[in-house]
């Protein structure tokens, strides 16, 4: 997954997959607004979002809120360490998960790294 080589306006557009401006509006929350979604899809951003906007386009895109941060700092030339390309594969709420989707999650995480070494 590139979201973070993406700025918050290619992010946003890709992530929202087509879905109207009302549509992002709702599974935003409410925030931002469609208007606001609209101007951040159209016009690369001047100016750092607020928690709010990143958290309602986090909830609405299914991306994690770091994610959108990185996008941010992307469109405004911060050059911010990136986190790793498996950072971006988690889930939202990955940090809500119970101990046995953990388990799942580190199974998972063993079988590829076996597979990957086996490659080498």
């Amino acid at each position: 997954m590139k979201e973070t080589n993406d700025t918050l306006a290619q992010l946003v557009t890709r992530l929202a997959n087509g879905r109207s401006q009302a549509e992002l509006e709702a599974a935003c929350g409410g925030v931002p607004s469609r208007s606001r979604n609209r101007q951040i899809m159209m016009y690369e951003v001047k100016a750092k979002p607020f928690p709010e906007i990143i958290n309602g386009l986090a909830r609405g895109l299914g991306a994690p809120p770091e994610v959108i941060i990185y996008a941010s700092a992307n469109g405004l030339d911060y050059r911010l360490q990136q986190p790793s390309r498996l950072a971006g594969l988690l889930p939202a709420k990955a940090e809500d998960l119970d101990d046995t989707q953990l388990a799942a999650v580190r199974a998972v995480m063993s079988a590829m790294n076996s597979a990957n070494a086996s490659r080498d």
